[in-house]
């Protein structure tokens, strides 16, 4: 492929991503149509004037124009980094700048040796705990195109250390939205790439967290058992003590409960983070194994110790909808039909997760069932 056909080829397809025809979007650039056709089509070479054109007229945040540098100037590497940036924004709905800043920060990083995705795997374990899920989607697939450039570039080890942990975070945030399926192929990505690292610590988080929200996400209590039994975990552990309380097994839900509660005495709890469990989410899950039991007094007294982030309406939605639970499941099936629909109804739409989706059918279920 020649220079100008290349760039041509990349102008068509920023052209056509942003929903303009030929003649309209001539008309934008003030050139006929016939000459944006040349041009696209590679019979005639791009000028910098013409790619500012295109670049400033569909907002691509000067990656066209980088994309015509590089070529100009024969850059093979910048330009393959341009193109890949510009392949990814097709599907993703990730802003130019946002990728183009992205990877220029990470390019001038990598200049001198070092990166920073440790921290940035930290603070979406933080954010993922406080932030509305959608808007975290949308700045953590631009980071993980960019990591994934880093990736072919480099070989850092923070890198690949982040990976798994941020492709797991993508996998939940798509099966809040609705998508379980593909949320859990990217589970399964991130525990084939933690697998890679060689990282034992890390390999028994992405599994148990895994297991955790498939139990969560309306997986067969059989595979959940299966996913989770094995692992030295806290949240594989209370997986489990859920799937086998759904299974009306109370006596193992509770063994299993109680070794859930051996493991997190031994693990930090101190942090508002997803990747570790503080007291008051070991409280809500405990509450939830209690929840599956029909054990309306003993899920109460641990709801009692939940304090969750105040400004997140999701937490306080997921602690009453547990309460609907025990009481379908201890069978109060009015009552608990009644409150699951409540909550339901007042939970603003963007903080409707899959969890609550499922606990509210599980509550509507149980009440059937009764």
């Amino acid at each position: 492929m020649t220079t100008g056909q290349s760039v041509g080829h990349a102008l068509r397809e920023a052209r056509q991503r942003a929903g303009y025809t030929t003649s309209r979007f001539a008309q934008l650039i003030n050139v006929s149509t016939t000459y944006v056709r040349s041009i696209e089509n590679g019979n005639r070479a791009a000028t910098l004037e013409i790619v500012e054109a295109y670049d400033n007229t569909l907002s691509a945040g000067g990656l066209l124009v980088d994309l015509y540098l590089a070529e100009r100037n024969g850059d093979d590497m910048r330009r393959r980094m341009v193109l890949a940036l510009l392949g990814m924004m097709t599907t993703t709905g990730v802003t130019a700048p946002k990728l183009y800043t992205e990877a220029l920060r990470e390019r001038l990083l990598a200049s001198f040796g070092a990166d920073d995705w440790h921290e940035i795997a930290a603070d979406y374990g933080h954010r993922f705990v406080t932030d509305p899920p959608e808007d975290l989607q949308r700045r953590l697939i631009g980071d993980l195109l960019v990591l994934r450039q880093t990736l072919n570039e480099t070989d850092a080890q923070t890198a690949r250390l982040a990976a798994p942990r941020l492709m797991l975070l993508n996998g939940m945030l798509l099966a809040n939205a609705g998508d379980v399926h593909e949320g859990a192929r990217w589970y399964r990505a991130a525990r084939l790439a933690a697998d890679r690292t060689g990282d034992d610590q890390l390999r028994q988080w992405v599994r148990g967290r895994e297991a955790f929200r498939r139990g969560y996400e309306g997986t067969a209590p059989e595979e959940v058992i299966r996913m989770g039994t094995d692992v030295e975990d806290v949240e594989a552990k209370l997986a489990v003590a859920q799937a086998y309380a759904r299974l009306g097994e109370h006596k193992k839900a509770a063994d299993e409960l109680a070794h859930a509660r051996r493991v997190h005495e031994d693990t930090d709890h101190s942090e508002e983070t997803i990747y570790a469990m503080p007291h008051w989410r070991m409280a809500l899950s405990s509450a939830y194994v209690y929840a599956l039991m029909g054990d309306v007094n003993d899920s109460e007294a641990e709801l009692s110790e939940v304090r969750p982030p105040a400004a997140v309406a999701r937490w306080e939605s997921q602690l009453e909808i547990q309460r609907a639970v025990a009481l379908t499941r201890s069978g109060d099936t009015r009552a608990g039909r009644m409150m699951a629909d409540t909550v339901m109804r007042s939970t603003p739409a963007e903080e409707r997760s899959v969890v609550l989706s499922e606990m509210c059918r599980e509550a509507k279920t149980s009440a059937t069932q009764s």
